[in-house]
């Protein structure tokens, strides 16, 4: 068994007990301190708050005075909110120790130089550094955009950490984070190297060659990785995603997707990789399959929804319904984002299923973009004005933010004979608007079609004489 194995095994162990004394009258309950703060620190690493809320409350009742339970009180409610980190900060501004110095940082959010010197105070103040304030701290770093700043105080962080592997592992997920590949790949060829037979190290290593396309180096640190342990869930899904990023046949990608599935089959990336396979060989009703599974294995059916919506479940209906009864957010922001998202990949049917379900259970209709899309599609550009008018009261936004809709909004004034408001239109995107106003390659292609059509309408609008019919001007080519 390696050590990645050895650690699994023993999370699994403390939460069974855990659980099992949950079971019994408070009376015959009793758990040492640093019992119930790995069972905080195990139950986070599976995100059960759950039993982390439970470790709390046994810890205020059995240690209430402990200086290293106020500190997971602070990562909880950190992790809980902004405004619930603030307020525990707030209700404990005498407590002084490193965790908590951290969460006042984070808190604070410095910027550029400011974080750097922030960084540097903090540090300063502590020769040594357990293995939870290595992680918090590096995630503080990761958080301020300072990964510099890691890379540069790298001797001086390991001369504080008693284990020499916590730091460049942190560090190499905050580098991945970060998109810094390189500097990821150097730490873990670092603790490869400290630690040959440590599978989860090759797999993580595995990982950043594939997302540095560096295929065979990606496949070969993968099998080493299953060599240390033939049945490494995670190693077994990087090593599919590898062969399939190859475009091996898929007879050597489903086995592995499929042992992975059976060795953790409540993995809920194993169960959407699979599914994402299947869907893009053509075989949706394989993706829906795995995602009901992943459902009977005990994945929240809240977090399986959308994916059963996405790859064309014939009970849409009855799902946006159990997702809006199971959901605790149900905003007019967060129905209308979802439903624009299927919109923009092609499933219109479905965003008006989803305004449908959220008008249905709280009343209150949501303007929305693709409403005015099938408007203008069906050529009804009256229509689509009003829409597009409605919907930018609705969000309290500006057409400028969407590059679409301007293209839209001029088609449709000059199809109504508004020429005049059109030209006008026209002027004021020219001078107003530039490209690198939008930071999305998505928006900035938009606008460089935007401007497109806004050349062929002057173009057009310079003939002479001047059209007097605009019925066949048809820029995007929908109704000639």
């Amino acid at each position: 068994m390696d050590e990645d194995e050895q650690y699994v095994d023993n999370r699994d162990q403390v939460l069974a007990r855990f659980r099992q004394q949950l079971g019994k009258p408070l009376s015959e309950r009793f758990f040492d301190e640093d019992f119930l703060l790995d069972v905080f620190d195990y139950a986070g690493d599976i995100q059960d708050d759950y039993l982390r809320m439970e470790a709390m409350m046994c810890l205020a009742r059995f240690y209430p005075d402990s200086e290293l339970f106020q500190e997971r009180r602070g990562i909880f409610y950190s992790q809980y909110s902004d405004e619930a980190r603030s307020a525990f900060l707030s209700d404990n501004a005498e407590t002084d120790c490193m965790i908590i110095e951290i969460l006042r940082v984070k808190d604070a959010m410095p910027e550029g130089d400011d974080a750097a010197r922030a960084l540097d105070g903090l540090i300063g103040r502590y020769d040594h550094l357990s293995d939870e304030e290595i992680i918090q701290f590096v995630g503080l770093a990761a958080s301020l955009g300072q990964l510099q700043w890691l890379k540069d105080n790298m001797p001086m962080l390991r001369e504080k950490c008693d284990n020499a592997n916590v730091l460049p592992y942190e560090v190499a997920v905050a580098a991945d984070t970060c998109h810094d590949n390189d500097f990821a790949i150097q730490l873990l060829e670092e603790l490869t190297e400290a630690e040959p037979f440590n599978s989860y190290f090759w797999m993580a290593l595995a990982r950043q060659y594939f997302e540095a396309n560096e295929g065979e180096k990606a496949l070969s640190a993968v099998d080493y990785s299953l060599a240390i342990n033939p049945e490494a869930p995670l190693s077994l899904l990087v090593k599919a995603r590898i062969l399939y990023a190859m475009e091996r046949p898929l007879a050597d990608v489903v086995p592995l997707l499929n042992k992975a599935a059976s060795l953790a089959p409540d993995n809920l990336d194993i169960a959407r990789y699979t599914a994402s396979v299947y869907s893009a060989e053509g075989m949706p009703e394989k993706s829906r399959a795995v995602m009901i599974a992943a459902i009977a294995n005990g994945a929240p059916q809240i977090e399986v929804i959308p994916d059963l919506l996405a790859y064309g479940a014939d009970n849409a209906d009855e799902l946006f319904d159990r997702y809006y009864k199971l959901n605790e957010d149900n905003t007019q922001v967060m129905w209308a984002s979802w439903a624009q998202q299927l919109s923009m990949q092609g499933f219109n049917d479905l965003a008006n299923k989803a305004l449908a379900c959220y008008e249905r259970h709280s009343g209150e209709r949501i303007p929305s973009l693709f409403a005015v899309e099938d408007e203008f599609l069906a050529g009804n550009f009256r229509e689509a004005i009003s829409c597009l008018d409605q919907y930018i009261k609705g969000v309290q936004g500006n057409e400028v933010d969407f590059p679409s809709v301007l293209a839209v909004h001029l088609i449709s004034m000059v199809k109504t004979g508004e020429v005049t408001k059109a030209a006008a239109l026209c002027d004021f995107i020219e001078k107003n608007i530039d490209v690198t106003q939008y930071r999305s390659v998505a928006n900035r292609l938009e606008f460089i079609g935007v401007m497109a059509i806004v050349t062929n309408f002057k173009r057009r609008l310079s003939e002479k004489p001047l059209p007097s019919d605009w019925d066949d001007w048809d820029p995007l080519a929908y109704w000639s």
